[in-house]
């Protein structure tokens, strides 16, 4: 049915068009004349089907002039594929070329973020503080962005590629507690820190560890 169905669009109007299948069951058998319009290919079959038109006449089978001519042309599968091969190959490309923008772009932010890694602060003894002790905590740098990892409250800032940074501290209900500032050279850096409560400061140190 299917065949069948895709041969009708080969007929000419008013004409049939069949299956090589079809005329070797009826070639013998019906007193018409048979054009032998050789392999076509259709839609939804994926082997040229071999196709033959009534016409008016003797009993005979020739080949159809019209269709040797045309079979001399490219095939629209054939270019069809062509270009699917083209397209495929352009595709190719385009995905490689995103790999290497990919894998060379990190490489670029990381030389315009020289501070990026794992640092550890460490708050020095403070005067005029609730709490004077020494205490050290782990950031990270991303992009000029600190953080502190693992906590619900973080204490997040930023540092310039020049080194200065600044970290800010903030309280369960999210009002400033102090903040830590100072510039960093090389693979250490010092600055001051500065409690909210009037009086509250000391000194804070940060090194990279990773």
């Amino acid at each position: 049915m299917n065949v069948a169905a895709r041969l009708e669009g080969l007929a000419e109007i008013g004409g049939i068009c069949i299956s090589g299948n079809t005329f070797e069951q009826v070639k013998n058998k019906l007193s018409v004349a048979f054009s032998d319009i050789g392999p076509q290919s259709v839609k939804n079959i994926p082997e040229p089907v071999p196709a033959f038109r009534i016409v008016p006449g003797q009993v005979s089978v020739k080949p159809d002039q019209q269709t040797q001519t045309l079979q001399k042309i490219p095939s629209a599968t054939k270019i069809n594929k062509s270009w699917l091969l083209i397209a495929g190959a352009a595709i190719v490309a385009i995905l490689l070329g995103g790999i290497l923008v990919w894998r060379v772009l990190p490489i670029r932010s990381a030389s315009s973020y020289p501070f990026d890694g794992r640092w550890e602060v460490t708050v020095h003894s403070r005067s005029g503080c609730r709490n004077n002790d020494t205490t050290s905590f782990p950031v990270i740098v991303t992009q000029g962005m600190i953080d502190e990892p693992g906590q619900r409250n973080p204490k997040r800032g930023t540092i310039s590629a020049d080194g200065k940074f600044r970290i800010e501290v903030t309280g369960r209900d999210g009002r400033p507690r102090a903040t830590q500032e100072g510039i960093i050279s090389g693979e250490v850096g010092e600055g001051r820190f500065l409690g909210a409560r009037p009086g509250c400061s000391g000194s804070i140190t940060i090194k990279r560890i990773n």
